[in-house]
């Protein structure tokens, strides 16, 4: 089982280009990229955007990478004011749908971990995410979904709202500058080496700003603000366990990173303080533009909380949330302490001693938003936490310990299966199914293949926020974690297994099973694993299968979502198997033989319609392979799936980058994969099946070209100042000018079909696909 989605969109290579078109998201891509340069320019087709985005949410996601990486990355080669419009567009966004704002907050995410002052990273480039991300969570909580009529209002008037709220977070005092300090003053720290000496208790000077917990030397380096250090506070806990050696200790940890701070105050009261500043820094943000007096004066105010177990710490978090959901919210009661003594009977009415809503119809909408933003971070950390934690056991512990790791992951009424688009049908996640998680042992990763039992909505992602009431997701709040006993089959049985069959074992034995939107779905979660620049492959070969002639032509594109520098989600493809494992069955003699054994006589019906498939997947992953220079395409990294399409996954080589130190592709350097297997099962060169292979190829070519320009602004966006490998090993300038040369932009269109097919005529057969297969086989064993 492997990742993937299915039949491509109705969009065809006759669709007029969106290239310097200002009434499409990709055009105004394609300007403001040309037109980075003149001040001002920007910022004019941000306004563009704003007017477009709410009525094409599937195309301003396609691109969403790009904006993100404009706004975090290149930001100190533009206009400020162009800066900050584009990051309005992208806040504004952010209060549209919950699913695009996570996206935003996991690309941001990753940069802020990349540059933390503990990899000597680029401080500007983090203290850049810092302010993004906590604008980003202020959007979230008190954007327009959370006003009284929202939900009735048209889009432009949203937009509106929307752009308001952001240019609200944008102007916030607290923004200006490298951000306003809530709270500073000295604590002890433990050091984290593995020596006695390292593990002694140093003192720092510690500021809250951001959201972030940022550690100094002295008070002269704060002022410089050259940190030594830093956590996150978004996402973080606040424990108070008892030491005896230590009467004022407490820790500090982000649950993203896993990064633990151990400290020591003063005494009781700067410790029962820091207790409260850092635990409010954890909850719901304050809104944007409360000044620090305003936020001290209630942080200190509030109770003491009990911090001592993960089920208080979870109370603890929700319960400061809803306060300040409701002080913030309303700004209606003058005297902090007045408002905490009202809102601590307030709050007992919205929290039950689990932290999950009870009075749901007067718990503010700001808070409810937050729950569910949260809780859709706190499953994906808590799954990559748990495969990067079992990759420290030895193999045959895993298995057990991913397991018991599941069942205590909590799952939250308004979690959903994370992988999809804003506009996919809403997969509410009821829980794991129970024992049938599969671990993948590898020397450095331990990558898990999970199955989650869903219930299908009868609404999309993006419409969570309209049917996100309290009321409405109170129906499965006793569902959590796993129930349903052990596997009949064992590890390697569930691998195999068919997925109509798991499909119909689950349902059978699930308490969730009689319910009709009963579904199941799976991923495959990794840790020390960059997915970034997969992600980012992913993205240009969806562009490929929106700008293909879909009668002739078909592209897997499974989601992948990076979730930190080394963590990401991949969509679980459930009806295909590698090339090479195919390959190793007793009796296989030649792909033209399995589609016969599969479907039946050539003659037949159902063998024409599996070759037909085999004929248009292959035409079109010939043409990607073509035009980004895929590599290490072994048969452990080519797939076929029950109907007979061919499709490609792992592109950790691409774009001029190959195995060996470019060794690899200097034997690897056929244009495209086209072995005498292929050939053969599309009935021999000559053949009219052939001749729509080829037939094929050139439409999806001539797409390509009709859309070059996009295809390159997409790769050159991202490639500039990019940490991905595929940039690493050549320059961005060189990157592009081969792109365009394989995209044949020197040539014109009515040329592209003769050049195609002396591209195809070479690579029948090429001795270099040969050559490679042979040499992965010696090497790893790998089927030729």
């Amino acid at each position: 089982m492997f990742c993937g989605c299915g039949a491509s969109h109705e969009i065809g290579a006759d669709a007029k280009s969106g290239a310097h078109d200002e009434n499409t998201i990709e055009g105004l891509l394609l300007l403001l990229w040309a037109e980075r340069k003149n001040a001002g320019s920007i910022a004019t087709f941000c306004e563009k955007l704003f007017a477009i985005a709410p009525r094409e949410m599937d195309q301003v996601e396609l691109y969403l990478p790009q904006f993100a990486h404009i706004v975090a990355n290149l930001a100190d080669d533009l206009a400020a004011p162009d800066v900050q419009a584009l990051e309005r567009f992208l806040l504004s966004l952010s209060q549209l749908s919950i699913h695009i704002a996570l996206q935003l907050f996991w690309m941001f995410y990753a940069l802020l971990q990349e540059n933390r002052p503990k990899r000597k990273g680029n401080h500007a480039m983090y203290q850049r995410c810092a302010r993004l991300l906590l604008q980003l969570e202020q959007c979230v909580v008190y954007g327009a979904y959370t006003t009284t009529n929202a939900l009735s209002e048209g889009a432009d008037t949203l937009m509106n709202e929307c752009v308001q709220v952001a240019t609200e977070a944008q102007s916030s005092a607290a923004l200006k500058s490298n951000g306003q300090i809530i709270y500073s003053g000295w604590l002890l720290k433990k050091g984290s080496g593995k020596t006695s000496s390292t593990r002694k208790w140093n003192k720092r000077f510690f500021q809250v700003k951001n959201r972030m917990l940022y550690y100094y030397l002295n008070q002269e380096q704060a002022a410089q603000d050259i940190p030594r250090g830093s956590l996150s506070l978004s996402d973080a806990t606040v424990a108070t366990p008892t030491h005896n050696s230590y009467p004022w200790y407490f820790k500090v940890q982000c649950n993203q990173s896993g990064l633990v701070l151990a400290l020591q105050a003063q005494n009781g009261a700067d410790m029962a303080l820091w207790v409260r500043v850092l635990s409010a820094s954890t909850a719901l943000p304050a809104p944007p533009g409360v000044a620090v007096k305003d936020q001290m004066e209630f942080i200190k105010s509030l109770p003491e909380y009990s911090s001592e177990s993960d089920k208080a710490r979870e109370s603890t978090r929700v319960d400061l949330s809803v306060k300040m959901a409701v002080y913030f919210g309303s700004r209606k009661i003058d005297d902090p302490t007045e408002a905490v003594k009202q809102l601590s009977d307030t709050a007992e009415r919205f929290v039950s001693p689990r932290g999950v809503a009870v009075d749901l119809e007067d718990r503010p909408v700001s808070a409810h938003v937050y729950e569910m933003f949260n809780a859709q971070r706190d499953l994906i950390r808590g799954l990559t936490n748990l495969a990067d934690d079992l990759r420290l056991l030895p193999p045959e512990d895993r298995e057990a310990a991913m397991h018991k790791g599941l069942a205590q992951i909590q799952i939250r009424p308004t979690t959903y299966y994370p992988l999809g688009k804003s506009t996919s049908e809403m997969l509410r996640v009821l829980r794991f199914a129970d024992h049938e998680g599969v671990v993948f042992s590898t020397k450095a990763r331990c990558p898990l293949m999970l199955f989650l039992e869903v219930e299908k909505t009868s609404h999309s992602i993006l419409d969570a926020l309209k049917h996100a009431t309290p009321r409405a997701n109170a129906v499965l709040d006793t569902v959590n974690s796993t129930t349903c006993g052990s596997s009949e089959l064992d590890s390697s049985s569930r691998k195999r297994e068919a997925w109509p069959d798991k499909q119909a074992r689950l349902k059978a034995k699930s308490e969730f099973g009689s319910n009709p939107r009963w579904s199941l779905s799976s991923m495959i979660v990794k840790s020390n694993d960059d997915l970034r620049q997969e992600v980012f492959i992913m993205q240009i070969i969806s562009f490929f299968k929106r700008i293909f002639p879909s009668d002739v032509t078909w592209l897997n594109c499974y989601e992948i979502q990076a979730t930190g520098p080394d963590t990401g989600l991949i969509e679980t493809i459930t009806s295909a198997q590698d090339i090479d494992n195919l390959k190793k069955t007793p009796g296989y003699t030649s792909l033209r033989q399995l589609f016969i054994t599969r479907y039946g006589p050539p003659s037949g019906d159902k063998f024409k319609v599996a070759q037909d498939n085999f004929v248009k997947s292959l035409a079109a992953y010939s043409v990607v392979m073509w035009i980004l220079m895929l590599r290490d395409r072994h048969n452990g990294n080519l797939m076929l799936d029950s109907e007979g399409h061919y499709f490609h996954i792992d592109f950790g080589f691409v774009l001029g980058h190959s195995t060996g130190k470019q060794i690899g592709g200097l034997v690897e350097c056929s244009p495209f994969k086209l072995t005498a297997e292929y050939v053969e099962l599309m009935d021999g060169v000559g053949s009219p099946v052939y001749a729509k292979f080829c037939d094929s190829c050139i439409k999806a070519m001539v797409a390509s070209r009709t859309h070059g320009e996009t295809i390159c602004t997409m790769i050159e966006i991202v490639g500039t100042r990019s940490v991905f490998p595929c940039f690493g090993v050549f320059s961005l300038k060189h990157v592009v000018k081969k792109l365009r040369e394989r995209l044949f932009m020197h040539l014109e269109v009515s040329e592209v079909d003769a050049a195609f097919r002396k591209k195809i005529a070479l690579t029948s057969g090429h001795w270099g696909s040969r050559w490679y297969d042979k040499f992965q086989n010696l090497q790893r064993g790998i089927a030729v």
